[in-house]
């Protein structure tokens, strides 16, 4: 049995790379029924911990530290240092709910846990077991629970010895009340805790369910929004996809003593390494007995029998910065990696299986209002309305006839566009004839609702226009044949406001851009506003949904920042008053104004040129005050191709300590920024990853704004840079051991020179006149 590690990793004798299994997708097939027709892939990603009669839920906090999903219950949350859902099982309703989720979860439970009451556990002692159970726990060589009180010696039994060590239990009193320390003592100890979901985890390794521990096993498991996101060639936020490169390249394992913290052990180890697995095991086990040299240093002057308890510790150790160099070289940009389809969909396409009546919750729902309805118990919300509101509600119902100028109802032959069942019919319709237009007619096209943007080759272009033409009157549909909506074939194409140059198309690029007529209602409507001085909460929320749609057809990440404020606007409450413009949104507005006249169109290219790596790094030390950063520029091979290793300027430095007294978060931006100034024009249009070791300042990267000013003022070079030299750029972590540029950032360069990289110089005079600059335009203090 292997220790929690990734899969193909190995241990420290043995050391091979963690990704080296990458490929292999980690997932386990169950049956849902035994002719084995319906199969199931439980994937990592899915499995559930679930903990009942929770309490403090330190169980389920640990479980959820290894990404399973873990779910706790009680009756209450006064003693949860987690989340908790709240049931009370002695109520039917809220038992049956408990049940109905663990059938639904069914496929993915790992472990249902229980844990009745520490006092009703204490009070169960006194009951005698079964003879057979306590036989059974004879053999196994564990001693059956012993009463210890009873009602005549509440406190202990006699002939106890009463040495047990605890804490004591005199009560105490706190701002919520009395607090006694009993109470604490029920909580389960964060080792034991450790030591379940490592338990877990190996359970799961040894059914074939591993963990993915980068985006390339998680991308070979199934599609996810997160991840249709970066095929689309966006930067989803949040957590929920696995690092580039893994972090932990080898493991080592260490024998210990059960009592002993196996943390002291860290600091002698790798900066960055962590426990990744503990095992309680006993000497005479193979794992231990195999164990020679460093791996039992700790057990020295402890005598280990091979029915002796031992904890056998897995520790991760981070990878060298070349290692995580070469591994970033073969992943290179996520946009290229090998995207998995939808397995459901392609199961539904070829063989076409009889889809459910009911889903799941449906048939829980209808089940329910069944039995609500026969119990004869059903309460009903009934409010009794005034007749002119029902006045009201026939003026909405209600048609003027013309001939007999009375109101009068009507019944429907069609369902009006909008309702639910005509919608589904209309999206029907359309993907149909899309299909008989790309399948039957074998025509370049596309289809927006009852839109069909199509494209064809010069020669082809009449035929392809009369051809589509006859097939809409063949099926009987209507469409228009003169006006705007029926344009000629040419090189630029009108659809959805929207202009696609194809001038460019031979040459590899296409351009995709705004109407002059949307241009300008835009920029009417930020007139407006800035005229008026004035938008309310309403308001910026329909404005920012306009704004995000245009801007989502610029190259670029500049107007993030100003539709960020935007929203910050649509969520504020208050009264008219707070609609007045402030200097921020002001700003922002005439931002977005220049951006709607001079903002670049959206370019495609069919360049697919290799990803180009780049890693920064900041350092600040407290004592003296100094800042310094550092990057190493590489090409798709991971050869190092130039660098950059600098002190900040005192001037700069100040400005930054006038804002935080660790600025570190601002240095490493700073980084970046630089990286981009000194690199944009020799890498024009590529793709970029860059790993950064500070995981606040890459999540501002990705957002494209902060929380703080003058990291605004650097993201907001940083973004310019990025528009102006048309980069597509990835933000990947990377921790501080493995970064190439830690040393770049400390002043040691001997390894960039030892490898031929080219020393690149920062002007500083303009950077710190744009650092000035963008500060004075976004200074609303």
């Amino acid at each position: 049995e292997m220790p929690n590690t990734p899969e193909g990793a190995q241990l420290e004798d043995s050391v091979t790379d963690s990704s080296d299994a990458e490929q292999q997708t980690a997932e386990k097939c169950f049956t849902e029924d035994p002719s084995g027709a319906t199969i199931r892939k439980v994937l990592f990603e899915n499995i559930l911990f679930l903990e009942v009669f929770a309490g403090t839920s330190s169980l389920t906090i640990e479980v959820r530290k290894t990404n399973l999903r873990g779910v706790a219950v009680d009756k209450g949350t006064e003693r949860a240092k987690g989340p908790i859902t709240i049931l009370d099982l002695t109520a039917p309703e809220d038992l049956q709910f408990l049940m109905d989720f663990i059938r639904q979860e069914a496929l993915n439970l790992c472990l249902v846990h229980f844990a009745p009451p520490c006092g009703t556990c204490s009070a169960a002692r006194k009951r005698k077991l079964p003879s057979e159970v306590q036989a059974k726990l004879k053999d196994a060589g564990i001693t059956p629970p012993q009463q210890l009180r009873s009602e005549q010696f509440p406190m202990w039994l006699p002939g106890i010895a009463g040495d047990h060590p605890h804490k004591p239990w005199t009560p105490t009193l706190t701002a919520d009340g009395v607090h006694y320390p009993t109470k604490d003592e029920a909580e389960y100890p964060k080792l034991l805790c450790q030591r379940v979901a490592a338990l877990l985890i190996a359970d799961l390794q040894a059914q074939g369910i591993e963990q993915p521990q980068t985006i390339t096993q998680q991308i070979a498991q199934r599609r996810t929004t997160a991840i249709n996101s970066v095929a689309m060639g966006l930067l989803p936020r949040g957590q929920k996809l696995k690092p580039l490169v893994s972090e932990l390249g080898h493991y080592v394992q260490f024998a210990v003593r059960p009592d002993m913290d196996a943390s002291r052990i860290l600091p002698q180890l790798t900066k960055g390494a962590r426990i990744t697995d503990r095992k309680l095991l006993t000497g005479g086990d193979k794992r231990v007995s195999d164990l020679t040299g460093e791996s039992l240093k700790y057990l020295e002057g402890f005598h280990v029998s091979n029915e002796t308890k031992v904890e056998l510790v897995t520790f991760g150790i981070p990878r060298e910065p070349w290692d995580f160099v070469k591994k970033a070289a073969q992943v290179g940009h996520p946009r290229f990696l090998p995207y998995a389809g939808s397995e459901q969909l392609d199961d539904f396409v070829s063989e076409n299986p009889k889809m459910q009546s009911y889903t799941l919750p449906l048939g829980k729902k209808l089940k329910r209002n069944a039995s609500e309805n026969g119990s004869g118990r059903t309460q009903l919300k009934f409010t009794l309305h005034g007749v002119d509101f029902i006045a009201a509600s026939l003026i909405r119902a209600l048609v003027l006839n013309q001939k007999s100028n009375m109101a009068k109802l009507y019944g429907l032959n069609s369902l009006p566009f909008g309702a639910t069942g005509s919608v589904a019919g209309f999206l029907r319709v359309s993907s149909a004839l899309f299909y008989v237009l790309s399948v039957g007619l074998k025509v370049w096209c596309s289809a927006f609702f009852d839109d069909f943007p199509t494209m064809a080759a010069d020669a082809a272009a009449a035929q392809t226009d009369k051809c589509v033409g006859f097939l809409f009157d063949l099926l009987g549909m209507q469409y228009a044949k003169e006006g705007k909506k029926n344009q000629p074939f040419s090189n630029e194409m009108r659809a959805l406001g929207l202009i696609f140059d194809l001038a460019g198309f031979d040459e590899g690029v296409v351009f995709i851009k705004h109407t002059p007529e949307r241009r300008s209602d835009l920029l009417e409507r930020i007139t407006s506003i800035l005229r008026s001085n004035e938008l309310s909460p309403k308001e910026a929320e329909s404005f920012k949904g306009r704004a995000q749609w245009f801007e989502s057809f610029l190259f670029g990440r500049t107007a993030n920042l100003a539709i960020h404020r935007l929203g910050k606007r649509a969520l504020m409450k208050g009264g008219r008053q707070g609609h007045k413009l402030d200097a921020e949104l002001r700003t922002s507005l005439e931002f977005l104004r220049h951006r709607v006249e001079h903002g670049a169109p959206l370019q495609l290219t069919a360049t697919t040129e290799q990803a180009i790596l780049i890693f920064t790094d900041g350092a600040f030390d407290e004592e003296t005050g100094i800042g310094s950063i550092g990057g190493v520029l590489l090409d798709h091979n991971g050869t190092a191709l130039s660098y950059f290793s600098e002190r900040v300027p005192n001037l700069l430095m100040e400005f930054f300590l006038k804002e935080a007294e660790n600025p570190i978060y601002l240095v490493e931006l700073l980084a970046v920024h630089v990286a981009a100034f000194l690199w944009g024009g020799q890498t024009f249009g590529r793709y970029i990853v860059m790993y950064i070791d500070n995981e606040a300042s890459r999540m501002a990267l990705v957002k494209a704004y902060s929380s703080t000013l003058l990291g605004n003022v650097v993201i907001q070079l940083f973004v310019q840079e990025e528009d102006q030299h048309q980069w597509k750029v990835w933000f990947g972590r990377v921790c501080s051991h493995a970064n190439i540029a830690d040393g770049p950032s400390r002043g040691h360069v001997e390894d960039m020179k030892a490898c031929g990289a080219v020393h690149s110089q920062c002007a500083w005079d303009v950077v710190i006149c744009s650092l000035e600059a963008v500060e004075h335009k976004l200074r609303w203090r």
